[in-house]
């Protein structure tokens, strides 16, 4: 199958890999646990439980990570050999929302996130309280 007959569905789906996956585990679970958490912050202060509970889903970004460089190939291979999807990726990063970054380094953010957690816990554990549990 092709979408939009600019790229087969498949070379669609290695390039994105999992990220919708990753994406609604963020939308569904990992955010409203911290946000329900900081609403509740007076009473419990402290996300070590809520990380806790849901590191194991953080596997997911392997998965992606794995992924990445045969993603940027691809997306490299098909705009030399596909002027319509050269024409849709530009077209695509032209959007406000793209602020002017390409796919590329929209699609290098979620590699990023883990390494940018471990050290917003770190500093996190620093500040704590030496009596915090």
């Amino acid at each position: 199958a092709k979408t939009g007959k600019t790229v087969p569905e498949e070379v669609v789906k290695m390039i994105f890999s999992n990220i919708s996956s990753i994406y609604q585990f963020h939308a569904h679970f990992f955010l409203p646990e911290l946000q329900k958490r900081m609403e509740d912050w007076s009473r419990t202060p402290r996300i070590g439980d809520v990380i806790q509970k849901l590191a194991p889903f953080l596997k997911m970004y392997g998965e992606y990570v794995k992924n990445f460089d045969k993603a940027v190939e691809l997306i490299t291979l098909w705009s030399e050999k596909s002027p319509p999807f050269q024409d849709l990726i530009a077209d695509i990063q032209k959007r406000k929302v793209c602020a002017n970054l390409t796919l590329q380094h929209h699609m290098l953010e979620p590699v990023q996130r883990i390494p940018r957690y471990e050290l917003l816990l770190k500093d996190y554990i620093r500040k704590l309280p030496p009596e915090s549990p």
